[in-house]
């Protein structure tokens, strides 16, 4: 609301593009580092610590987040629904595509992380699992940033293709690694290709937002995340129990073809007239 709001039309793709770059690196460290950091405190202090500090955390930063002064940017409606589009027009193609790449995003997370703790486990190193996997979080996290940088005719529908193709076949070398380094080189290649393909998707979806919809939809891109990690790591440990490693390390593949076959799907769909697609 604040760059469509206040800024010249010239710099929206632009500005959108950055703060998509920070908030996924912000979403990528709190994946690495938050899993970590509640583990230290359940280890060094007791297992309630972690959920004081998260009541601590929700109580400072989230009270302080709905009294922000950003709030006055938003004008309310007054009960007047003309200025919001109907419900149906979440529904579009081109707004479906993108939301399916943000499921098969939440799908590679649940998938790499259990396949890879599978693997650790396998070594007698479980208990690293969460470092090796910062690997490509911090890689992600590197790339999301440096994804606000690309200039405006790298559009989006290329980087999702180009990007997504690095995340397949990062992903295609994980059931082949049989040691330690064969593993980060893979989640290295993983990483380099989430971080920009989580900026683009998040960046589509508030182009193609419906009016007045942006956070319906933001929030649908970020449930589906959600759910697809929280999904994928029930079903992958269920393979990794049953079937072993090497089946489980399949899964981070096809999550990653799902996100590809959205941004094929996006590209065939031709919405150049979407900001920032064409």
């Amino acid at each position: 609301g604040i760059i469509l709001g206040r800024l010249p039309e010239a710099r929206h793709n632009r500005a959108l593009s950055r703060t998509m770059a920070y908030e996924s690196a912000a979403d990528e460290m709190t994946f690495v580092f938050g899993p970590m950091i509640v583990g230290l405190l359940a280890a060094l202090v007791s297992p309630a610590a972690p959920v004081v500090g998260a009541a601590v955390l929700t109580l400072i930063f989230v009270t302080s987040f709905a009294l922000h002064r950003s709030v006055r940017e938003v004008v309310p409606s007054g009960g007047d629904r003309s200025s919001v589009a109907p419900v149906r027009e979440l529904f579009h193609g081109s707004l479906l595509t993108v939301l399916v790449g943000a499921l098969g995003i939440g799908l590679l997370f649940g998938a790499v992380l259990t396949s890879l703790t599978s693997f650790m486990t396998d070594a007698g190193h479980g208990e690293s699992a969460g470092l090796v996997y910062g690997v490509m979080g911090i890689g992600s996290a590197v790339f999301a940033l440096a994804a606000g940088l690309f200039p405006e005719r790298f559009k989006l529908w290329a980087r999702w293709l180009i990007f997504a193709t690095l995340m397949v076949a990062g992903a295609a070398i994980l059931p082949f690694v049989t040691g330690l380094g064969g593993m980060l080189a893979a989640l290295g290649l993983l990483g380099i290709g989430l971080g920009p393909t989580l900026v683009t998707v998040f960046s589509l979806v508030s182009a193609r937002s419906p009016r007045g919809r942006a956070a319906t939809a933001m929030t649908v891109a970020t449930t589906g995340i959600v759910v697809g990690q929280s999904a994928s790591s029930a079903l992958v440990g269920q393979i990794g129990e049953r079937l072993g490693t090497t089946p489980a390390l399949l899964a981070p593949v096809l999550a990653a073809v799902v996100v590809l076959g959205a941004a094929v799907v996006n590209w065939r769909r031709g919405d150049s007239h979407v900001l920032g697609s064409e």
